[in-house]
């Protein structure tokens, strides 16, 4: 999808780390939505833990994720 962009319109040259941003306050907004589930404690501690331990720990380390090739939800 990127590279079809791309070729009618330029990207910055730090588009990779604004994509990570976005999907990493995406993903928090997510979160407090489902805050409002009467089941969350069942499934959410472990979600909000692998987010941490993977996609989290690597945008605050600065270390890209999001073309990994490992998607987040495995």
């Amino acid at each position: 999808m990127l590279d079809s962009y791309i070729k009618h319109f330029n990207l910055p040259h730090n588009y990779v780390e604004r994509l990570e941003g976005f999907f990493v306050a995406g993903q928090l907004d997510t979160i407090y939505f489902w805050l409002g589930f009467p089941d969350f404690n069942e499934w959410l501690p472990y979600h909000v833990h692998k987010l941490a331990s993977r996609e989290f720990k690597s945008y605050v380390n600065k270390e890209t994720f999001l073309f990994s090739g490992i998607p987040y939800w495995e």
